[in-house]
């Protein structure tokens, strides 16, 4: 009887001991080796941060070149808010709003607006693109036309002085109306002169702005009078007759 107890007591302290082993050696696999669907959510999600990271750099790079533009060509067409222009390569699309700042550097310089702008004006955006690739505006400056840049020389005789303007007589016979302005330049001989110094008969040399611009930017005035002489043209009257031939006899 006590031999049967004692295998008893054997049996039972022999199987606690194997579950307890068995226990044991499962919490410590579990510690020590995740199970294989946990380790690949761990990479799918270092793969999406990793992902994520680049994707930002990437738009931040894209950002970075679509910044600070600029946009010259000549306006062929104003719709609302929206500039059309050519440039040398292609067209291109400006768009203004109320934060772009206009300026003018023609001839005029004025205080320039949108309604100011017109077709074939010379213009020069600066801003950011889209991704349609329109320029939005920070800038936008009205540039002298090519045709009116380089400044011309005149010469003439004085007819008129009225306020800021001169008249002047070409050898042409053509009469001149030019303005004065603040940065107009007066010399009467070698003295430095006021537009009052500039007397009728008076004989003058100027330089304008431009060809097309009314506005002087130097004037010389010849301190002596005088008549201009008109240009000289030849009329048929005064063309020579060619001589008769000889006759041969």
């Amino acid at each position: 009887m006590i031999k049967k107890l004692m295998v008893y007591i054997l049996w039972f302290m022999t199987f606690n001991l194997f579950v307890s082993y068995y226990s044991v050696s499962t919490v410590y696999a579990a510690d020590a080796s995740p199970s294989p669907s946990a380790d690949i959510q761990t990479k799918i999600n270092e793969l999406k941060k990793e992902i994520a990271s680049k994707a930002a750099t990437l738009k931040l790079e894209v950002n970075k070149k679509l910044q600070n533009k600029a946009v010259k060509g000549t306006i062929t067409e104003i719709n609302g808010n929206n500039l059309t222009i050519s440039t040398l390569n292609n067209q291109r699309i400006i768009v203004t709003n109320e934060y772009t700042n206009f300026q003018d550097d023609t001839q005029s310089k004025k205080n320039l607006a949108l309604k100011d702008l017109k077709k074939d004006d010379l213009v020069v955006g600066l801003g950011d693109m889209d991704d349609k690739n329109y320029l939005t505006a920070k800038k936008l400056i009205r540039l002298p036309s090519k045709k009116t840049y380089l400044p011309k020389a005149i010469w003439g005789q004085i007819v008129g002085v009225s306020n800021n303007f001169l008249t002047l007589k070409l050898r042409s016979a053509e009469k001149l109306v030019l303005k004065t302005t603040q940065n107009t330049t007066f010399r009467l001989g070698n003295e430095e002169a006021l537009i009052s110094d500039a007397k009728i008969n008076m004989f003058t040399a100027g330089i304008k702005e431009s060809s097309e611009s009314a506005n002087l930017r130097f004037v010389y005035v010849i301190p002596t009078g005088g008549q201009i002489k008109p240009e000289n043209k030849a009329s048929p009257s005064a063309s020579i007759a060619p001589s008769p031939s000889p006759v041969k006899k």
